[in-house]
């Protein structure tokens, strides 16, 4: 029995862009075989003819069945939930000489969220600042107020604890 392959690639516009926190067109290239998606690359670009001659070179054209949209959005939709749950599940601790610096030298201990910048999309980070220490707990982009609630939210499910808003930015309510 011969196993059948199908090669697919597509291109959409206004699709966020994790890295520049961008919308741009994204183009992306699977395959599918036994029943089974596998992305084997993706791009994103500032037009159509340029995520195509970047999928182009990287060899990704060749004799591929033009996606539907709707397939396109699924691929980008299947990427950024992997990325979130990345962001989700990586911890990491600041340096060390971070606790002697502004801001953290005089935070107090406990929770902070905090943005990459104040228009969306952005990325917030939930921060843990313990007494000797400042760990970088769960990181997620939000491109609207909702998403910005949601992480809140499932921060504070996670964790046991309740973050308010104050004067521009999260902490624990104690």
């Amino acid at each position: 029995m011969s196993v059948v392959e199908k090669d697919f690639f597509g291109a959409i516009p206004n699709c966020l862009d994790l890295s520049s926190l961008s919308y741009k067109w994204f183009g992306c290239a699977w395959t599918e075989q036994q029943s089974r998606t596998v992305i084997t690359g993706y791009w994103f670009g500032d037009s159509q003819s340029a995520v195509e001659t970047t999928a182009m070179k990287a060899g990704k054209l060749a004799n591929v069945i033009r996606a539907r949209e709707s397939d396109v959005q699924v691929m980008h939709s299947e990427i950024l939930k992997a990325q979130r749950q990345q962001d989700w599940d990586n911890r990491s601790r600041l340096p060390l000489r971070v606790i002697l610096q502004k801001p953290w030298r005089n935070a107090s201990v406990g929770w902070y969220i905090i943005r990459s910048r104040e228009e969306y999309p952005n990325y917030v980070s939930a921060v843990h600042k313990e007494r000797f220490s400042v760990w970088v707990e769960h990181v997620s982009v939000c491109e609207n107020d909702g998403d910005l609630e949601k992480f809140v939210n499932q921060v504070n499910d996670t964790h046991h604890i309740r973050l308010n808003f104050l004067d521009g930015s999260f902490r624990t309510n104690r």
